[in-house]
């Protein structure tokens, strides 16, 4: 694993994330976010801190059904996406964070009788939110 100096592209890319820890947000949608508070990043220096964030486990990549590019989430502690879920709305992109024992039993089941690991923090359910339901 390299090591990472502080940098002010950096800063604001990881306050982006984790202003919004809540949403996989794309890399157009972390450089829109970056924009509006007067601030510029450049795409190709996003992609490479992203890079680097998720090598050091600060940061989760994803790649999310129905979307082209990549989606980045920040995590707290590289062991807090170990064995939950992903519960995002199909139309604000709000993501919880789902953890159910006895679907991660019935997964840990799969995984033993088909030689097959699911990835668990990146098994994703997609429905519509209490907010976006009540609109």
């Amino acid at each position: 694993m390299q090591e990472f100096r502080n940098t002010r592209q950096k800063d604001l890319i990881l306050n982006c994330l984790k202003q919004n820890s809540s949403k996989h947000l794309t890399i157009n949608e972390i450089k829109r976010l970056i924009n509006k508070t007067n601030s510029y990043v450049g795409t190709a220096t996003i992609y490479r801190q992203l890079g680097k964030l998720v090598e050091l486990n600060i940061v989760r990549k994803f790649k999310i059904d129905g979307q082209n590019s990549a989606c980045f989430q920040y995590i707290k502690n590289a062991d807090e996406c170990c064995e939950h879920f992903h519960l995002i709305c199909s139309i604000c992109s709000k993501t919880v964070h789902f953890q159910d024992d006895n679907l991660i039993k019935v997964f840990r089941e799969i995984n033993l009788k088909n030689s097959f690991k699911i990835d668990f923090p990146k098994t994703v359910f997609y429905g519509i939110c209490n907010k976006c339901t009540s609109k």
